[in-house]
């Protein structure tokens, strides 16, 4: 239960900032290091009802409010930075197939893949869909421009992910920007241009 404030002391201040079963300063160390805005939320309605009646309240009213805020900010940025890392891996893998695939293309002198966006569809070499260009150096120039788009695609992503990492307030945040900027240039390491 919350003690009461003491109206014989100036502005009802409180005789001690540790409540009995919680200890104030060390609930301010898990705000900070968590960043939760479900513990900060409750911290603040606790703070709120010590402080009601005294001239703190709107001082810590506006702090929590602030942590409050940076957290709801960092989870949403959180969320964004997960589903665009999940596109980015999605494409790095088919980035990764078509150069593997390209590389073998000179021993094969065929394709043998549709690609997901139904424009282009290469056949055996000797069935070509009216989309896909006949001779050896039109398709090669067409697969050229294939992994030349999507590497264009990832590096859009990479920019992105940088940009959202680098606003993110929070020391305990994990950054992944490097990781997969070296994951993409070890698969663009591997691409032989004709």
């Amino acid at each position: 239960m919350l003690p009461q404030l003491n109206k014989n002391k100036p502005h009802g201040f409180v005789s001690s900032y540790k409540l009995s079963h919680i200890d104030f300063t060390a609930w301010l160390d898990i705000i900070t290091w968590k960043n939760n805005f479900a513990v900060c939320y409750l911290a603040k309605g606790i703070i709120d009802n010590i402080f009601t009646g005294c001239g703190c309240a709107l001082g810590m009213t506006t702090v929590f409010t602030t942590i409050v805020e940076t957290s709801r900010s960092t989870m949403q940025q959180t969320s964004e930075l997960n589903t665009l890392i999940q596109e980015l891996e999605r494409q790095l893998s088919q980035l990764d197939n078509y150069i593997q695939m390209f590389n073998n293309f000179e021993m094969n002198n065929a394709f043998n893949v549709v690609f997901e966006d139904g424009q282009i569809g290469i056949d055996t070499g000797t069935e070509v869909s009216d989309t896909v260009a006949q001779t050896w150096t039109e398709r090669v120039n067409v697969f050229n421009n294939v992994i030349h788009a999507r590497c264009h695609s990832i590096e859009d992503m990479l920019n992105d992910i940088f940009d959202i990492e680098s606003s993110i307030d929070d020391t305990d945040y994990e950054f992944r920007f490097s990781y997969f900027l070296e994951k993409y240039l070890n698969v663009t390491s591997r691409y032989r241009h004709f």
